[in-house]
């Protein structure tokens, strides 16, 4: 397995290489490149005309990560692959490709987003509204009826059997609760409801 380690400086090699991108789109087109790195190296490739990307790729010495990434790139996919998750499609961005050898997934980014988590951050008012919760139990219901009678399947035995303990939110213990931000108190309350 390669050790190549994605980053900003490497990215557009790397979509090169790939054929994601050609010479001319580099030189000739505005591209952002944004490493929005957290728990994996996250490569954001925002493109003014043409599809944008995102590479993700775990820390190397995160072997939990790892598999992780490989078990999220056979998740996708199913999803774009499969006619039984067609109503899946709409919520989740396009698998571009998965490197397995230096395990990179790219996928499609979408351009003038803003993940949940950074929204209720970002909220100025006291209340939290309940309209994006509504949205994202909305979304939560597609998948939980999409994946329903799934769970025993062939289709889905690389994924995991059990909800990792940070999605245990119906009955949240003193960890959770001493580290939860006002926003997502109020999003507790209405899953809970």
């Amino acid at each position: 397995m390669s050790e190549q380690i994605i980053s900003i400086d490497n990215a557009i090699p790397y979509l090169l290489e790939k054929k994601f991108v050609d010479i001319s789109s580099v030189v000739n087109e505005e591209i952002r490149i944004i490493d929005a790195s957290r728990k994996n190296r996250n490569i954001q490739i925002i493109r003014r005309k043409d599809r944008s990307y995102l590479l993700k790729q775990p820390n190397i010495s995160d072997l939990l990560s790892a598999e992780t990434i490989r078990r999220e790139s056979r998740l996708y996919s199913l999803v774009h692959g499969d006619p039984d998750f067609i109503p899946v499609r709409k919520i989740m961005p396009e698998i571009i490709h998965y490197d397995s050898e230096r395990n990179i997934l790219v996928l499609e980014f979408i351009s003038n987003s803003q993940s949940f988590n950074d929204y209720n951050y970002g909220l100025t008012i006291n209340e939290f509204p309940a309209s994006p919760a509504l949205k994202l139990g909305d979304m939560m219901a597609t998948y939980h009826r999409a994946f329903n009678g799934w769970t025993d399947s062939a289709k889905t035995s690389f994924l995991p059997k059990s909800f990792p303990s940070n999605l245990v939110i119906v009955r949240p213990g003193p960890f959770l609760l001493t580290r939860i931000s006002p926003a997502n108190l109020e999003l507790l309350k209405l899953i809970q409801k």
